[in-house]
């Protein structure tokens, strides 16, 4: 993840390459390196709310868990919304580097 999403193209193409990773059929990890993402639209996280939902429903349990590293109040803020509005598939582990400690989410770290 780099930059601002500029469009719902940025959008889609980020969703698509992580559907990718499931025709993969293996269990996998994901990194999310979010320190340059800048102002998120809140409408990305109702977006990835439903894709939760669809990989819950759609997808055999691939993702072991995901790592998130946070550096923007904003973006901390839309993961807690996004994992309010729906638990994550794996463990999310949230963390600021050279921050020590972190959160997890569902086990959800924040």
């Amino acid at each position: 993840m780099n930059g601002v999403i500029q469009d719902s193209q940025d959008y889609e193409n980020f969703i698509h390459n992580w559907r990718e990773l499931y025709k993969r059929n293996t269990v996998f990890t994901l990194h999310f390196d979010t320190t340059d993402v800048g102002m998120v639209s809140i409408k990305y996280a109702f977006r990835m709310r439903s894709f939760i939902r669809e990989l819950k429903s759609s997808y055999p349990r691939l993702l072991s868990k995901s790592y998130i590293e946070v550096n923007s109040k904003w973006v901390r803020f839309l993961l807690r919304f996004i994992f309010m509005l729906e638990r994550p598939v794996a463990d999310v582990h949230i963390y600021q580097e050279n921050v020590p400690g972190h959160t997890l989410v569902r086990g959800i770290d924040s």
